[in-house]
């Protein structure tokens, strides 16, 4: 009897949570709009939580999808017009990596790539949009994530016609402004917006006729409301493409080329093309656009990120364009100690002392992760436990040199801050790159305030496309 009286209690008081759980739902359902509306403005900017409020009520929809897209132009407007940075893409070079790699939690949809028969290579990613070659057909694919919609673009002449000969960025086709401010379709939805596709190729004599015979740098724009190419723009020259993501400035477009020791630019008012030196010739160093519409190039020297930026000078007839350094941060700052552990052994009467070795490359080569002739180059800090001092079980951080005879049968961890780290990516609303560090992970380091925040784990990233987007019409709630 007693077993049946609490059987009994028990699902009262399930079905008595279950009346109050649905008082609640019907009293949020039933706010007045200007409630409604103040607290959806109060969510935060990652497009999960506006599809699942779109997904309580017919209601709520409205409110969210309603008013022609006033809404939307608020909602942004209430985040500073910053889209949130949901991710980024990646190519595969040498070793495998994932196509795209979350840096939220509040995902809606699966951002894999379009179904096809193998993975395609990602040209550029802007304005919530993907470009890509499917690697089938020879066609581009214009496509959106979010939104869930393909356009497949029939590839212009001497487009691929031999390795490294091709580059290719696609913008939104709003005037001005218009996709920062919202002023345009869609409650200033890009999603909904015209584009452009920018491709440029050398035009090889084996694939061009003319009196002269000479190589050509050519470029095309495909328009999204004629389906159509434009004319041929073209320059005498020629360059190989790096495949870096591209920067857009002041109307042009900017490609790294020749090993990235030149910026291949076409101008999109004047459709002029120029071939610009950049300020260092090295691999790792990217484009970007400054916070002041200047272009510039980043990346890594020793412990240090440098930004370089571009000032131009002169008139059309004589123009003089110089490098100058902008800013510059102290990685060793912003990063945790890159820790890698090759052997483990806990020592009962102190667990938490170890030895640290300290390595040239970021991972070894031996079956421990060192060589036997490897030898020590720098002070290295110990990790020790000291209860009886302070009473705390947390790691503290000493200096001592290490014994030349490295004992592989003891713990070894190899603090370094900054080896191992590159600028992989720009994520251009936010102002801020996105830093690699071997062993640590994926970091974004606004450039003005120098805020650090870890948005992915180690993978085998080169160079990634960001992909940031607020919630947009259309989006399904899954």
């Amino acid at each position: 009897m007693a077993e049946s009286v609490v059987s009994v209690d028990a699902v009262d008081g399930e079905q008595e949570q279950q009346q109050r759980l649905q008082q609640e739902e019907l009293q949020l359902a039933d706010l007045p709009n200007d409630a409604l509306r103040s607290i959806l403005l109060r969510l935060p900017s990652e497009p999960g939580y506006l599809a699942v409020a779109a997904a309580v009520t017919k209601n709520w929809r409205r409110q969210v999808l309603g008013s022609n897209g006033s809404f939307l132009r608020a909602f942004r407007a209430a985040h500073g017009g910053v889209p949130p940075l949901l991710g980024f893409f990646c190519n595969r070079r040498n070793l495998p990596c994932p196509f795209f790699t979350s840096t939220v939690d509040a995902g809606v949809v699966d951002l894999s790539p379009p179904a096809g028969k193998q993975r395609p290579f990602i040209h550029d990613v802007r304005h919530g949009r993907v470009l890509l070659d499917d690697g089938e057909d020879g066609q581009l694919l214009v496509w959106d994530p979010l939104a869930r919609r393909r356009d497949i673009i029939p590839t212009p002449r001497c487009y691929f016609t031999n390795d490294d000969s091709c580059g290719a960025a696609i913008i939104c086709g709003c005037d001005g402004l218009e996709h920062v401010v919202g002023a345009s379709v869609g409650g200033g939805d890009c999603h909904l917006a015209p584009y452009r596709v920018i491709v440029a190729f050398n035009d090889r004599p084996n694939y061009r006729s003319d009196e002269w015979n000479h190589e050509c740098i050519c470029t095309r724009v495909w328009i999204s409301e004629t389906k159509e190419w434009s004319e041929v723009y073209s320059m005498r020259g020629s360059c190989d493409f790096d495949f870096m993501p591209s920067a857009l400035v002041a109307g042009a477009i900017h490609w790294l080329v020749g090993d990235t020791n030149s910026v291949l630019q076409f101008n999109l008012i004047t459709k002029k093309l120029a071939l610009i030196q950049t300020p260092l010739d090295i691999s790792e160093f990217m484009l970007f656009p400054t916070k002041d519409g200047k272009l510039g190039f980043t990346g890594v020297l020793g412990s240090h990120i440098i930004f370089f930026h571009m000032d131009i000078a002169g008139d059309a007839l004589t123009t003089m364009r110089t490098w100058s350094i902008q800013n510059v941060i102290q990685v060793d700052h912003f990063l945790p100690p890159y820790i890698n552990i090759l052997r483990t052994r806990r020592s009962l009467a102190s667990p938490w002392v170890v030895d640290y070795y300290v390595s040239d490359s970021d991972e070894g080569e031996e079956e421990h992760g060192v060589d036997d002739d490897d030898e020590p180059r720098e002070i290295l800090p110990t990790m020790q436990h000291d209860n009886e001092a302070s009473g705390s079980h947390s790691p503290q951080w000493s200096e001592s040199w290490y014994d030349e005879d490295f004992d592989q049968e003891k713990d070894a961890l190899i603090p370094t801050v900054s080896e191992n780290v590159n600028v992989i990516g720009f994520v251009t609303e936010a102002n801020a790159v996105l830093l690699y560090a071997a062993g640590r992970g994926v970091y974004t380091i606004d450039v003005e305030t120098k805020h650090t925040q870890r948005v992915a784990a180690c993978a085998n990233y080169s160079h990634v496309f960001p992909y940031t987007s607020f919630y947009t019409a259309g989006i399904p709630y899954t």
